[in-house]
Protein backbone atom coordinates (compact mmCIF):
# COMPACT_ATOMS: atom_id res chain seq x y z
CA UNK A 1 0.00 0.00 0.00
CA UNK A 2 1.01 3.38 -1.10
CA UNK A 3 2.30 5.49 2.19
CA UNK A 4 -0.71 7.90 1.43
CA UNK A 5 -3.03 5.28 2.11
CA UNK A 6 -4.45 4.38 -1.26
CA UNK A 7 -5.41 1.29 -2.47
CA UNK A 8 -3.01 -0.66 -4.20
CA UNK A 9 -2.29 -4.40 -3.00
CA UNK A 10 -4.14 -7.36 -3.53
CA UNK A 11 -6.19 -7.24 -0.23
CA UNK A 12 -7.13 -3.38 -0.54
CA UNK A 13 -8.42 -4.14 -3.68
CA UNK A 14 -10.64 -7.07 -2.54
CA UNK A 15 -11.91 -4.88 0.60
CA UNK A 16 -12.50 -1.82 -1.60
CA UNK A 17 -14.14 -4.19 -4.08
CA UNK A 18 -16.84 -5.37 -1.02
CA UNK A 19 -17.52 -1.51 0.19
CA UNK A 20 -18.14 -0.71 -3.04
CA UNK A 21 -19.91 -3.26 -4.58
CA UNK A 22 -22.45 -5.18 -3.37
CA UNK A 23 -22.29 -7.98 -6.43
CA UNK A 24 -25.54 -7.25 -7.46
CA UNK A 25 -25.60 -5.66 -11.74
CA UNK A 26 -26.43 -2.67 -10.28
CA UNK A 27 -23.91 0.17 -10.99
CA UNK A 28 -23.59 1.45 -7.57
CA UNK A 29 -24.11 -0.37 -3.80
CA UNK A 30 -27.37 -1.34 -1.88
CA UNK A 31 -25.08 -2.81 0.41
CA UNK A 32 -23.52 0.84 1.33
CA UNK A 33 -24.59 0.09 5.10
CA UNK A 34 -22.71 -3.29 5.79
CA UNK A 35 -20.98 -3.71 8.60
CA UNK A 36 -16.82 -3.97 8.82
CA UNK A 37 -17.78 -7.66 10.36
CA UNK A 38 -19.60 -8.24 7.03
CA UNK A 39 -17.07 -6.81 4.85
CA UNK A 40 -14.43 -9.00 7.31
CA UNK A 41 -16.86 -12.29 6.60
CA UNK A 42 -16.74 -11.78 2.73
CA UNK A 43 -12.75 -10.81 2.37
CA UNK A 44 -11.67 -13.91 4.81
CA UNK A 45 -9.82 -11.37 7.32
CA UNK A 46 -10.36 -10.11 10.82
CA UNK A 47 -12.32 -7.07 11.41
CA UNK A 48 -9.02 -5.02 12.46
CA UNK A 49 -7.49 -5.50 9.54
CA UNK A 50 -10.41 -4.80 7.66
CA UNK A 51 -10.87 -1.26 9.80
CA UNK A 52 -7.49 -0.28 9.71
CA UNK A 53 -7.18 -0.75 5.19
CA UNK A 54 -10.67 1.41 5.21
CA UNK A 55 -9.70 4.17 7.23
CA UNK A 56 -6.10 4.12 5.15
CA UNK A 57 -8.15 3.97 2.05
CA UNK A 58 -10.31 6.95 2.88
CA UNK A 59 -7.93 8.44 4.30
CA UNK A 60 -5.85 8.60 1.20
CA UNK A 61 -9.07 10.75 -0.52
CA UNK A 62 -9.78 7.72 -2.94
CA UNK A 63 -13.14 7.48 -1.64
CA UNK A 64 -14.23 11.86 -0.46
CA UNK A 65 -18.21 11.63 0.18
CA UNK A 66 -21.18 9.47 -0.16
CA UNK A 67 -24.93 10.36 -1.64
CA UNK A 68 -27.99 8.43 -1.49
CA UNK A 69 -29.51 7.64 -4.89
CA UNK A 70 -32.98 7.31 -5.50
CA UNK A 71 -33.90 4.84 -8.55
CA UNK A 72 -35.13 6.19 -11.51
CA UNK A 73 -37.41 3.78 -12.66
CA UNK A 74 -40.02 5.29 -9.28
CA UNK A 75 -40.78 8.03 -11.35
CA UNK A 76 -40.99 5.91 -14.98
CA UNK A 77 -36.93 7.28 -15.49
CA UNK A 78 -33.60 5.31 -16.24
CA UNK A 79 -29.99 6.16 -16.66
CA UNK A 80 -28.11 5.99 -19.83
CA UNK A 81 -23.72 6.33 -20.18
CA UNK A 82 -22.95 7.97 -23.84
CA UNK A 83 -19.16 6.95 -24.38
CA UNK A 84 -17.25 9.47 -26.88
CA UNK A 85 -13.88 9.75 -28.24
CA UNK A 86 -11.53 13.07 -27.69
CA UNK A 87 -8.13 13.90 -28.66
CA UNK A 88 -5.69 13.25 -25.88
CA UNK A 89 -5.14 17.18 -25.68
CA UNK A 90 -8.54 18.20 -26.24
CA UNK A 91 -10.14 21.02 -23.37
CA UNK A 92 -11.52 18.03 -21.78
CA UNK A 93 -12.50 20.58 -19.13
CA UNK A 94 -14.46 22.59 -20.98
CA UNK A 95 -16.45 19.98 -22.54
CA UNK A 96 -17.30 18.48 -18.87
CA UNK A 97 -18.53 22.01 -18.07
CA UNK A 98 -20.99 22.13 -20.85
CA UNK A 99 -21.90 17.88 -20.25
CA UNK A 100 -23.04 19.94 -16.75
CA UNK A 101 -25.78 21.66 -18.44
CA UNK A 102 -27.55 18.75 -19.67
CA UNK A 103 -30.61 18.11 -17.22
CA UNK A 104 -30.29 15.25 -15.05
CA UNK A 105 -26.42 14.65 -15.49
CA UNK A 106 -24.35 13.10 -12.50
CA UNK A 107 -21.20 12.23 -13.50
CA UNK A 108 -18.63 12.34 -16.51
CA UNK A 109 -15.51 9.76 -16.42
CA UNK A 110 -12.37 11.51 -17.91
CA UNK A 111 -10.54 9.31 -19.68
CA UNK A 112 -6.79 10.08 -21.85
CA UNK A 113 -8.54 9.48 -25.22
CA UNK A 114 -12.10 9.61 -24.28
CA UNK A 115 -14.99 10.62 -22.02
CA UNK A 116 -18.36 8.71 -20.79
CA UNK A 117 -21.28 11.08 -19.60
CA UNK A 118 -23.99 9.13 -17.14
CA UNK A 119 -27.11 10.77 -17.13
CA UNK A 120 -30.51 10.38 -15.51
CA UNK A 121 -34.12 10.75 -17.61
CA UNK A 122 -37.48 11.08 -16.65
CA UNK A 123 -39.24 10.51 -20.38
CA UNK A 124 -38.20 7.61 -22.07
CA UNK A 125 -39.95 9.30 -25.16
CA UNK A 126 -37.60 12.39 -24.44
CA UNK A 127 -34.25 10.30 -24.31
CA UNK A 128 -32.91 9.99 -28.20
CA UNK A 129 -33.52 14.08 -28.17
CA UNK A 130 -31.23 14.58 -25.31
CA UNK A 131 -28.58 11.75 -26.54
CA UNK A 132 -28.45 14.04 -29.55
CA UNK A 133 -28.25 16.95 -27.81
CA UNK A 134 -24.97 15.22 -25.64
CA UNK A 135 -23.62 14.18 -29.45
CA UNK A 136 -23.67 18.27 -30.32
CA UNK A 137 -22.54 19.49 -27.09
CA UNK A 138 -19.44 17.71 -27.29
CA UNK A 139 -19.10 18.13 -31.39
CA UNK A 140 -18.82 14.31 -31.76
CA UNK A 141 -19.26 12.24 -34.71
CA UNK A 142 -20.67 9.18 -33.06
CA UNK A 143 -21.59 8.32 -29.65
CA UNK A 144 -22.12 4.81 -28.27
CA UNK A 145 -24.69 4.56 -25.79
CA UNK A 146 -25.90 1.63 -22.88
CA UNK A 147 -28.28 1.50 -20.38
CA UNK A 148 -27.34 1.18 -16.56
CA UNK A 149 -28.27 -1.83 -15.13
CA UNK A 150 -30.56 -0.49 -12.55
CA UNK A 151 -33.27 -2.83 -11.49
CA UNK A 152 -36.73 -2.47 -12.21
CA UNK A 153 -38.82 -1.19 -9.11
CA UNK A 154 -42.16 -1.87 -8.37
CA UNK A 155 -42.77 -1.39 -4.25
CA UNK A 156 -45.01 0.87 -3.51
CA UNK A 157 -43.57 3.78 -0.86
CA UNK A 158 -45.56 4.81 2.24
CA UNK A 159 -44.51 8.20 3.70
CA UNK A 160 -42.51 6.66 6.49
CA UNK A 161 -40.18 5.62 3.71
CA UNK A 162 -40.28 8.77 2.16
CA UNK A 163 -39.03 10.37 5.44
CA UNK A 164 -36.54 7.82 5.60
CA UNK A 165 -34.65 8.85 2.28
CA UNK A 166 -35.11 12.39 2.75
CA UNK A 167 -33.13 11.47 6.53
CA UNK A 168 -30.56 9.47 4.31
CA UNK A 169 -30.25 11.58 0.86
CA UNK A 170 -27.30 13.57 2.31
CA UNK A 171 -25.62 10.64 4.21
CA UNK A 172 -26.32 7.45 3.60
CA UNK A 173 -24.29 5.95 5.97
CA UNK A 174 -25.78 8.04 9.42
CA UNK A 175 -26.37 5.49 12.13
CA UNK A 176 -29.78 4.35 12.39
CA UNK A 177 -30.42 6.12 15.99
CA UNK A 178 -30.28 9.34 14.18
CA UNK A 179 -32.02 7.87 11.42
CA UNK A 180 -34.83 7.04 13.12
CA UNK A 181 -35.18 10.72 14.74
CA UNK A 182 -35.08 12.54 11.50
CA UNK A 183 -37.76 10.26 10.28
CA UNK A 184 -39.34 10.32 13.56
CA UNK A 185 -39.56 6.67 14.15
CA UNK A 186 -38.00 4.14 16.10
CA UNK A 187 -34.57 2.58 15.49
CA UNK A 188 -36.64 -0.74 14.89
CA UNK A 189 -38.70 0.68 12.47
CA UNK A 190 -35.92 2.31 10.58
CA UNK A 191 -34.17 -0.68 10.41
CA UNK A 192 -36.99 -2.69 9.67
CA UNK A 193 -38.12 0.21 6.48
CA UNK A 194 -34.58 0.53 5.18
CA UNK A 195 -33.63 -2.88 4.70
CA UNK A 196 -37.15 -2.91 2.56
CA UNK A 197 -36.01 -0.04 0.36
CA UNK A 198 -32.77 -1.52 -0.15
CA UNK A 199 -33.96 -5.41 -0.63
CA UNK A 200 -36.55 -3.87 -2.83
CA UNK A 201 -34.13 -1.75 -5.06
CA UNK A 202 -35.12 1.90 -4.72
CA UNK A 203 -32.34 3.28 -2.32
CA UNK A 204 -28.34 2.88 -3.45
CA UNK A 205 -25.12 5.04 -2.38
CA UNK A 206 -22.38 6.45 -4.92
CA UNK A 207 -19.48 7.94 -3.42
CA UNK A 208 -17.57 10.40 -5.00
CA UNK A 209 -13.97 8.94 -6.44
CA UNK A 210 -10.85 10.83 -6.71
CA UNK A 211 -9.02 8.89 -9.26
CA UNK A 212 -5.99 11.12 -8.73
CA UNK A 213 -5.72 10.31 -5.48
CA UNK A 214 -1.87 9.39 -5.11
CA UNK A 215 -1.78 5.37 -5.97
CA UNK A 216 1.41 3.26 -6.51
CA UNK A 217 -0.27 2.80 -9.49
CA UNK A 218 -3.00 3.45 -12.55
CA UNK A 219 -7.11 3.73 -12.63
CA UNK A 220 -8.25 1.80 -15.67
CA UNK A 221 -11.41 0.54 -16.77
CA UNK A 222 -11.29 -2.52 -19.09
CA UNK A 223 -14.58 -2.15 -21.31
CA UNK A 224 -15.22 -5.46 -23.25
CA UNK A 225 -19.10 -6.22 -25.21
CA UNK A 226 -20.40 -9.53 -26.34
CA UNK A 227 -23.18 -11.27 -26.91
CA UNK A 228 -25.94 -11.63 -23.99
CA UNK A 229 -25.96 -15.28 -24.21
CA UNK A 230 -21.88 -15.15 -23.08
CA UNK A 231 -22.47 -12.47 -20.22
CA UNK A 232 -21.79 -14.60 -17.35
CA UNK A 233 -19.12 -16.77 -18.97
CA UNK A 234 -17.30 -13.54 -20.06
CA UNK A 235 -17.63 -11.74 -16.69
CA UNK A 236 -16.80 -14.99 -14.21
CA UNK A 237 -13.51 -15.25 -16.71
CA UNK A 238 -12.62 -11.54 -16.36
CA UNK A 239 -13.25 -11.08 -12.42
CA UNK A 240 -11.32 -14.39 -11.85
CA UNK A 241 -8.56 -13.39 -14.18
CA UNK A 242 -8.21 -9.82 -12.89
CA UNK A 243 -9.11 -10.64 -9.20
CA UNK A 244 -5.81 -8.76 -7.56
CA UNK A 245 -6.96 -5.52 -9.42
CA UNK A 246 -10.44 -5.40 -9.90
CA UNK A 247 -12.39 -3.79 -7.71
CA UNK A 248 -15.53 -2.92 -9.79
CA UNK A 249 -17.26 -3.44 -12.06
CA UNK A 250 -19.90 -1.61 -14.02
CA UNK A 251 -23.13 -3.45 -15.58
CA UNK A 252 -24.45 -2.51 -18.90
CA UNK A 253 -27.60 -3.29 -20.80
CA UNK A 254 -27.75 -2.83 -24.78
CA UNK A 255 -28.93 0.70 -25.61
CA UNK A 256 -30.85 -0.76 -28.66
CA UNK A 257 -31.52 -4.80 -28.50
CA UNK A 258 -29.24 -5.68 -31.25
CA UNK A 259 -26.32 -4.10 -29.47
CA UNK A 260 -23.62 -5.86 -28.02
CA UNK A 261 -23.69 -6.06 -24.59
CA UNK A 262 -20.91 -3.89 -23.05
CA UNK A 263 -19.57 -4.03 -19.54
CA UNK A 264 -16.56 -2.20 -17.66
CA UNK A 265 -14.21 -3.43 -15.58
CA UNK A 266 -12.45 -1.16 -12.67
CA UNK A 267 -8.91 -1.84 -12.26
CA UNK A 268 -6.34 -0.66 -10.07
CA UNK A 269 -3.36 -1.90 -12.32
CA UNK A 270 0.98 -1.48 -11.02
CA UNK A 271 1.19 0.30 -14.75
CA UNK A 272 0.63 0.39 -18.20
CA UNK A 273 2.01 -2.86 -18.98
CA UNK A 274 0.10 -4.80 -16.65
CA UNK A 275 -3.05 -3.27 -18.13
CA UNK A 276 -1.71 -4.12 -21.52
CA UNK A 277 -1.19 -7.11 -20.65
CA UNK A 278 -4.87 -7.78 -19.10
CA UNK A 279 -6.69 -6.22 -22.19
CA UNK A 280 -4.40 -8.38 -24.39
CA UNK A 281 -5.77 -11.40 -22.48
CA UNK A 282 -9.42 -10.13 -22.45
CA UNK A 283 -9.46 -9.80 -26.35
CA UNK A 284 -8.88 -14.18 -26.78
CA UNK A 285 -11.43 -14.74 -23.95
CA UNK A 286 -14.18 -16.65 -25.66
CA UNK A 287 -16.87 -14.57 -26.81
CA UNK A 288 -15.50 -11.09 -26.62
CA UNK A 289 -16.00 -9.08 -29.46
CA UNK A 290 -14.78 -5.93 -28.03
CA UNK A 291 -12.17 -5.20 -25.39
CA UNK A 292 -10.09 -1.67 -25.46
CA UNK A 293 -8.56 0.15 -21.86
CA UNK A 294 -9.25 3.18 -20.58
CA UNK A 295 -6.91 5.64 -18.48
CA UNK A 296 -8.36 7.42 -15.97
CA UNK A 297 -7.51 11.02 -15.82
CA UNK A 298 -10.70 11.93 -13.45
CA UNK A 299 -14.18 11.39 -12.53
CA UNK A 300 -16.45 14.58 -11.79
CA UNK A 301 -19.70 13.92 -10.01
CA UNK A 302 -22.40 16.44 -10.07
CA UNK A 303 -23.94 15.58 -6.53
CA UNK A 304 -25.19 19.62 -5.70
CA UNK A 305 -27.45 19.59 -9.22
CA UNK A 306 -28.51 15.88 -8.58
CA UNK A 307 -29.61 16.37 -4.59
CA UNK A 308 -31.04 19.89 -6.40
CA UNK A 309 -33.16 17.15 -8.59
CA UNK A 310 -33.95 15.18 -6.02
CA UNK A 311 -34.71 17.68 -3.26
CA UNK A 312 -37.62 18.69 -5.84
CA UNK A 313 -38.93 15.23 -6.00
CA UNK A 314 -39.19 14.94 -2.41
CA UNK A 315 -40.64 17.72 -1.90
CA UNK A 316 -43.73 16.04 -3.80
CA UNK A 317 -43.83 13.25 -2.00
CA UNK A 318 -45.99 12.99 1.19
CA UNK A 319 -44.57 12.80 4.71
CA UNK A 320 -45.63 11.09 7.99
CA UNK A 321 -46.17 14.85 9.44
CA UNK A 322 -47.96 16.31 6.36
CA UNK A 323 -50.39 12.73 6.49
CA UNK A 324 -50.74 13.36 11.02
CA UNK A 325 -51.83 16.87 10.68
CA UNK A 326 -54.53 16.42 7.40
CA UNK A 327 -56.01 13.89 9.35
CA UNK A 328 -56.25 15.68 13.08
Amino acid sequence: MHPGGAPTDALDVRILRRYISDGTRAPITSGFRDSVASIARRVGVDEDTVRHRLKRIEGSGFIQDWRLYVNASLWGGGNVQIRFDVESTAPKSAIVERLRLVPGMTHVAVFYDSLVALFEYEDASALPRQIELVRRLVEAPEVFVARDAFPPCALSLTACDWDLIRALRRDPRRSYVELAAAAQVSPRTARARLSRLLAGGVAFAWPTLNMRAPLDGMSVQLEVRYPGERKAAVDAAIASHAEAYHWHTVHLIPFRPADLWPCGYHLIVPNLSVARDLLEWAQRVPGVSHARLYVYEDLVTFFEEYDQALDWRLSRMPTARRLASRRS
